[in-house]
C-alpha cells in the first residue's frame, strides 16, 4: 500500500511544478507545429507529415524531460539550502517519503506536460496542413513469419526462387471494406543487373486460397509497402501472405521481422497519450537522478550532473559503436600480428586505424558500463508513431520493464544521501 505521505509530496511537488507556469509553452508547441509543417521536407505529403510528426513530438517530449530535469535537480536543493526541507521534516515524515513523493510528482507533470505539449504541436500541425489530412492513419502491426528461412533467418526472393510465402493471424478490429498495409524492409543484394528498382505482387489471403495480387514497385534497400483489401478474413483467422517478384535485378533479403501487416485504424490522440506514457520511466529516473544529485550539491551542480547522465542515456547507442569499433580494431591488429602475413597484411593496415592495448581495453570496460545504461528506444516511440505505427500495450510494458531497475536504484540512492543529510534550521 502507497504511503499516505508519499502520496501528499507527490502532490506538492506537483502542484509546484504547475505553479511554475510552464503551460505557457503549449503556445509555442503549436507555434512550433505550424513551423515543422511549413519547412518538413519532402515532396510527398505523407512524407513530410511523417517527417513533421516525428520532430514535433520528439521536440515536445524532450522539453517535457527537460523540465522535469531542471525542476528535480533545484527544488530538492533549494528546500535543504532555504531550510524548507527542515521544516517539512519537523512533520511525521519520513526522508523516504520525501524522496520518493518528489520524483512520484514530478514524474506525473512531466507526462501531463508532454501530453500537452505534443497536443498543441498536433493542433498546429493541423493548422499547417501536414496533419490529421496528411498523415498515413495509425495501425497496430503484427510480424509476418515467412517460411524456408535460412541458417541465418533470412529468407530470400531470388531469380531462382521469385515467390516466397509467411503467415500471420489476423489482427483485431480488421472489417469488410478495410485493407491490410504491409510494410516490407528488405536489403537489397545485386543479381542479374545494377537496376535496383522493380516490381512486387503482394497478394494476402486464406493459406492455399490466395485473392488477387496488388502490384507495387520498389527499390531495393528502400522500406516500401503495399495496400492489401481484407477480403473475407476476419479477426483471428490464420493469414497466408505471397510476395512475387515480376520485375528486378536485385535479390530481396528479409530478416525477421521486416515484413509487417498492419491491422485497424486507431485514433492517433489516443496512440499520442500512449507514447507519452512510455517516456513515464525515463522521466522517472530524470526525477530520481536529479533528487539524488540534489541531496548532497548544490541546485547549479546537480543540474550539471543530471544533462551529463542524460547525455550518457540519449548516447548510449554512439558509445557502444564506437567502443565496437576500436575492438574489432584491436583485434584485427592483433590477428594480423599473430598471423604475420607478409607485408601485404601489414601494408593494409597501415592505412586502417591503429588502437593500442589500453585503447581496447578502455572500449571493451566502456561496452560493460553501457549495457547497464537504459536503452532510450524502449522509452521513446514518437517515430514509429510518426511512421503510422501504433503504440501497443507491450510496448508501455517494456517500457516500464525496462526502466523498473535502473529507476530503483537511482530512487534508492537519492534516499541514501538524503538521509546522510544533516538538516540544519535556519
Amino acid at each position: 500500500m502507497i504511503p499516505v505521505n508519499l502520496l501528499a509530496i507527490a502532490e506538492l511537488r506537483l502542484r509546484g511544478a504547475w505553479a511554475a507556469r510552464l503551460a505557457w509553452l503549449f503556445v509555442p508547441a503549436a507555434a512550433a507545429g505550424v513551423g515543422f509543417a511549413a519547412w518538413a521536407p519532402g515532396t510527398d505529403p505523407h512524407v513530410r507529415a511523417e517527417s513533421a510528426d516525428a520532430l514535433a513530438m520528439s521536440a515536445c517530449a524532450a522539453v517535457a524531460l527537460l523540465a522535469v530535469l531542471v525542476l528535480a535537480a533545484t527544488t530538492l536543493a533549494g528546500e535543504i539550502r532555504t531550510a524548507v526541507a527542515h521544516a517539512l521534516m519537523s512533520a511525521p515524515l519520513s526522508r523516504w517519503s520525501l524522496v520518493a513523493g518528489g520524483v512520484v510528482g514530478h514524474a506525473a507533470f512531466g507526462v501531463l506536460l508532454a501530453v500537452g505539449l505534443c497536443a498543441s504541436a498536433a493542433i498546429g500541425l493541423d493548422l499547417g496542413g501536414l496533419g490529421s489530412r496528411a498523415r498515413d492513419e495509425v495501425r497496430p502491426v503484427t510480424d509476418v513469419v515467412l517460411d524456408g528461412p535460412g541458417a541465418d533467418g533470412v529468407v530470400v526472393i531470388s531469380k531462382q526462387a521469385p515467390e516466397i510465402r509467411g503467415r500471420f493471424v489476423v489482427p483485431s478490429g480488421m472489417a469488410a471494406g478495410d485493407e491490410f498495409r504491409v510494410e516490407l524492409a528488405p536489403r537489397g543484394q545485386v543479381e542479374s543487373s545494377f537496376e535496383s528498382s522493380g516490381v512486387l505482387e503482394v497478394s494476402v489471403g486464406r493459406p492455399g486460397d490466395p485473392t488477387p495480387p496488388v502490384r507495387v514497385k520498389y527499390k531495393a534497400s528502400v522500406d516500401f509497402e503495399a495496400r492489401v483489401p481484407v477480403g473475407d478474413l476476419r479477426a483471428g483467422d490464420v493469414a497466408e501472405l505471397t510476395l512475387r517478384r515480376v520485375r528486378g535485378g536485385w535479390r530481396l533479403r528479409f530478416r525477421p521481422g521486416s515484413v509487417q501487416a498492419g491491422g485497424a485504424r486507431e485514433l492517433f490522440g489516443w496512440n499520442m497519450a500512449k507514447a507519452c506514457l512510455c517516456l513515464l520511466p525515463l522521466l522517472a529516473m530524470a526525477a530520481a537522478a536529479g533528487a539524488a544529485a540534489s541531496a548532497r550539491l548544490g541546485a547549479v551542480a546537480s543540474l550539471a550532473l543530471v544533462m551529463f547522465l542524460v547525455v550518457l542515456v540519449a548516447g548510449r547507442d554512439v558509445i557502444l559503436d564506437a567502443a565496437a569499433f576500436v575492438v574489432d580494431a584491436g583485434e584485427a591488429e592483433a590477428e594480423a600480428e599473430h598471423e604475420g602475413s607478409g607485408h601485404a597484411a601489414h601494408d593494409e593496415h597501415d592505412h586502417a586505424t591503429h588502437v593500442s592495448a589500453l585503447q581496447v581495453a578502455l572500449a571493451k570496460g566502456a561496452q560493460q558500463g553501457m549495457r547497464l545504461v537504459p536503452d532510450a528506444a524502449s522509452f521513446w516511440r514518437f517515430d514509429d508513431l510518426a511512421s503510422g505505427r501504433a503504440v501497443r500495450a507491450g510496448d508501455v510494458g517494456h517500457a516500464f520493464a525496462s526502466g523498473l531497475l535502473p529507476c530503483a536504484v537511482l530512487l534508492g540512492a537519492s534516499w541514501f544521501l538524503f538521509r546522510r543529510r544533516e538538516l540544519q534550521p535556519s
